[in-house]
């Protein structure tokens, strides 16, 4: 039987459960995708796993997984426990990981956390929504390395011993062009922005996602006769989730709104992100708004969790900053996207508006955890999108955490 106990004001059992599909899933290592394995499995990233990667169980082979509050020890009925108590997430197993897994170094690695496409990941079932569980017991990403995580559930790693980070851990929305979710993008409730106005030929821009830090509005267009987004309130921390995306700008018959940074949670021994290392989560820039239409409101960042018993060394970066709103259109002419966050302190700026239209809001950075308004259009031209706000970074202990720039926004261990 799987269990998890995710929310901090309650215990609460899985209706499901999980048996391996072979007790040999995930338990032998494979050097490349054309050496044998066990029959029934296959190569994939190392390990001889099921058909599509997954290991049809927790990672550790045939071990159930459990939850409780007290993790980080060894519970009455002998399973071990993983994760602080005032954390968003524990996780026990009967029988601890045993695989110590070194990524390629020449290749990435894309996991696919959603329906009917888990890549070397453990779906686990909870009252809230669904996680991708990565179990192990010693994990190096190494610095040519990215893994992304894409899709509708959270990315959890479960490292029982060291990960060490020297490549990229990504679920960042950090492409202009629409794309799927990023890992868990689409989980949680996000609040509702007010719309933002159109008329023929103008429209106001659509408003910055909202999540740790504050969406802006969007601009307004027409010489402020059309009113901009208006960004939507916090909405509540109680799951492992992703952020909230930006709005589309009024006027447009295509989507134009940065998508929301996703969310990955590390429950480990120790970690090291090396000065060549990044997990990165932030939210996606606001597209241009199409002529005669509004820019995209910027995405928010998405969540970064970091549960770790022992020493935590951070020598990279770790982030989950706004996304850029993007610029009105006129009446000729469309305006440009906004760009992306690609650092802690590296702010995405907003695409400028087309003749006369606004030009999409700033995204979050480092402490600056809200996102700017989008700017204004004159008479007949569209307003630019807001920019996003800042994602969440958490960190337990809290005596886990020293100041840095390397971070943002700043880590919080906020009790659950």
């Amino acid at each position: 039987m799987v269990r998890l106990w995710l929310l901090a004001t309650q215990m609460v059992m899985l209706v499901g459960c999980y048996q391996p599909g072979t007790e040999q899933a995930c338990t032998v290592q494979c050097a490349a995708a054309g050496q044998a394995c066990p029959s029934g499995l296959a190569c994939s990233n190392g390990i001889c796993a099921l058909p599509g990667g997954g290991c049809g169980g927790d990672a550790a082979g045939d071990g159930a997984v459990d939850a409780r509050r007290d993790g980080g020890t060894t519970s009455d009925v002998g399973q071990s426990c993983y994760g602080h108590s005032e954390g968003l997430l524990q996780l026990c197993v009967a029988q601890p990981p045993t695989i110590d897994q070194t990524l390629s170094a020449v290749n990435g690695y894309e996991y696919a956390t959603g329906p009917g496409a888990t890549m070397g990941c453990d779906v686990v079932s909870t009252p809230v929504g669904e996680i991708c569980v990565i179990a192990l017991r010693s994990l190096s990403i190494p610095s040519s390395t990215t893994l992304v995580g894409n899709g509708s559930r959270p990315l959890v790693f479960l490292v029982t011993e060291h990960l060490q980070v020297d490549g990229t851990i990504s679920v960042a929305a950090d492409n202009v062009q629409p794309i799927g979710p990023r890992a868990g993008a689409g989980v949680g409730e996000c609040g509702i922005p007010t719309m933002p106005g159109s008329s023929s030929g103008a429209g106001g821009g659509g408003a910055g996602g909202w999540f740790g830090g504050g969406g802006a509005n969007g601009g307004s267009g027409n010489s402020q006769g059309l009113a901009g987004g208006i960004a939507a309130g916090a909405p509540q921390l109680d799951q492992v989730r992703g952020g909230c995306a930006g709005q589309s700008g009024g006027g447009t018959a295509v989507p134009n709104a940065g998508a929301a940074g996703g969310a990955v949670y590390f429950i480990v021994g120790s970690m090291t992100v090396g000065p060549s290392g990044s997990i990165r989560a932030s939210g996606g820039p606001g597209r241009g708004g199409p002529q005669g239409a509004g820019g995209g409101g910027g995405g928010s960042g998405g969540l970064i969790g970091i549960d770790v018993a022992g020493a935590l060394t951070v020598n990279g970066i770790v982030f989950a900053n706004g996304g850029a709103g993007g610029g009105g259109g006129s009446t000729t002419g469309a305006g440009a996207s906004g760009s992306p966050s690609d650092g802690p302190t590296q702010r995405g700026f907003g695409g400028m508006g087309a003749t006369g239209a606004g030009s999409g809001g700033h995204g979050s950075f480092g402490v600056t955890t809200n996102g700017t308004g989008g700017g204004s259009g004159l008479t007949g031209v569209s307003g630019g999108g807001g920019g996003g706000g800042a994602g969440y970074v958490l960190i337990y202990p809290s005596t886990a955490i020293s100041p840095t720039t390397s971070i943002a926004p700043p880590p919080t261990s906020p009790p659950f």
